[in-house]
């Protein structure tokens, strides 16, 4: 039951999601999908269906769980398959986010500081782009906040048994937000249990051990519901699941920098600075405000501990990772946020609704930049290889053959085999040409393996080229369309 007293605040909740789910759908289908991730997993979706094995490109595929792929085939049967039908969730998964993170912060913090975090997620650009694009990233953040809120809730549960018996659906909800969080992500997925470990260890030894069997009870489910999955690749694929799900994109990302995705151990706080410019100073001093605090009051707080470790662990384990891309500092976001409302909530502390302008600052200047930015902005192009590869989808046999370009060739000759995955070769350079032609799709690095092909392929089989490479190999085939420097020939 929401109490007269709560109404105002889940008022202002409800105008947060509104504002953001608005900004967040306008457009949405407008772009065409970009390479590389949203061409992969939205052809990935298309061919697996719901099915348990994973396919792109005719091809079994490991490298992520099936859950957002079930939910884009979801979206693709009510809107088609086309790009508003691939992103269709990622803006429920973003509003979700925000839903249980202020139900979290209710929960642990106040009010008012639990509003005023979500305001962050207005500003940060790497959270909205997550959740207007078909990725798993912005999916792994909502099973990672959702396990918080009711890992949270179990906790009160046990520390004040007047809030109600203990019930299965108290052990069953954590388990499963966190083992959706792992059929989003894999392994990454068990980041909140380890993250709650380290906190219940930390900062209430006796508790933990205490009540040792009901976290045990909570990771038991998590794994019989991860497990069915992971039994059934296993028995089908053997090795090769295991290679290339836990092998290359766990252990190898971590002690390796693949395919040249390297960075110092500054890279995240140099991004962040980048991502968020003077407004990264209001997490700075919230996070100053709330160790004063602290220290006032001589003592460290669980709730202090429990955030500390969050954002510390995440911000470790991806720091000392060789493999960095930005957009795996996600997790991190919600610390932030907090971090962000506790300094606003500081600075705004001498009056009793003054925590309201910010909101509603940050939601009227979220809705006139993304308005401006919708009337003003041009028609989307198709990039020169989408083009033709929609081409080539309405009038050529199976399959397309694409010749990479040279500096993908070059790419391909200088990288060492060490900082190589195996598939880091297998999407030409533009894994979305698979998705828009909707033909199976053969992609050539060598140019002589490309010629054979070529020269014995019945009339109608298509190919895509550049024109300096068609020039180079003497090439006589009808062109049938060129965009910029690429030839559709038949």
């Amino acid at each position: 039951m929401i109490s007269r007293s709560n109404t105002p605040f889940f008022l202002v909740l409800f105008l947060i999601l509104a504002v953001f789910l608005l900004t967040s759908f306008i457009g949405l289908g407008k772009d065409f999908l970009y390479d590389w991730d949203e061409g992969i997993y939205a052809q990935v979706s298309r061919e697996t269906g719901f099915s348990l094995s994973l396919l792109w490109n005719g091809q079994p595929w490991f490298e992520k769980p099936p859950l957002v792929f079930w939910l884009t085939k979801l979206s693709f049967s009510i809107f088609g398959e086309n790009e508003f039908g691939a992103r269709f969730f990622m803006p429920i998964l973003g509003a979700a986010s925000l839903f249980f993170l202020y139900f979290l912060l209710k929960e642990r913090l106040k009010n008012k500081a639990a509003l005023l975090a979500l305001t962050f997620f207005l500003v940060a650009p790497l959270f909205l782009a997550r959740s207007r694009g078909l990725n798993t990233d912005g999916a792994l953040l909502t099973g990672i906040i959702t396990s918080f809120y009711f890992l949270t809730r179990l906790e009160k549960k046990l520390i004040a048994p007047n809030k109600g018996k203990i019930r299965f659906w108290d052990y069953f909800y954590p388990a499963l937000a966190i083992s959706l969080a792992v059929l989003v992500k894999g392994l990454m997925g068990f980041l909140p249990g380890l993250v709650w470990l380290f906190y219940l260890f930390i900062s209430k030894r006796n508790f933990l051990f205490k009540t040792l069997k009901v976290w045990f009870c909570v990771g038991l489910l998590t794994i019989l519901l991860v497990l069915p999955w992971h039994i059934y690749q296993t028995v089908r694929f053997g090795s090769n699941f295991w290679q290339v799900y836990f092998i290359e994109h766990i252990i190898r990302r971590a002690h390796q920098p693949i395919e040249y995705h390297f960075g110092g151990k500054l890279y995240y706080i140099k991004f962040l600075i980048s991502e968020f410019s003077w407004w990264l100073i209001l997490p700075v001093l919230g996070g100053i405000f709330w160790l004063f605090d602290q220290i006032k009051k001589k003592k460290l707080d669980d709730n202090f501990i429990f955030f500390f470790i969050w954002g510390g662990l995440v911000l470790g384990l991806f720091t000392f990772s060789k493999t960095k891309l930005f957009w795996y500092i996600l997790p991190l976001y919600p610390v932030l946020a907090v971090l962000w409302g506790y300094g606003w909530q500081k600075l705004l502390s001498f009056g009793k609704n003054l925590f309201l302008v910010p909101i509603f600052f940050i939601l009227f200047w979220t809705l006139v930049s993304n308005y401006q930015a919708i009337i003003n902005r041009e028609e989307p192009k198709p990039s020169a290889k989408i083009a033709l590869a929609g081409e080539a989808g309405l009038g050529c046999l199976e399959p397309l053959l694409f010749l990479v370009d040279k500096n993908e060739r070059a790419a391909a000759n200088i990288l060492p085999d060490e900082l190589t995955l195996s598939s880091s070769f297998s999407y030409g350079g533009s894994p979305a040409v698979v998705f828009y032609s909707a033909l199976p799709v053969s992609f050539f690095y060598q140019i002589d393996q490309f010629e054979n092909r070529l020269t014995r392929k019945m009339a109608s089989v298509c190919a895509m080229i550049t024109q300096e490479d068609y020039h180079n190999l003497n090439l006589d085939y009808k062109i049938v369309n060129q965009q910029q420097e690429w030839l559709l020939i038949k």
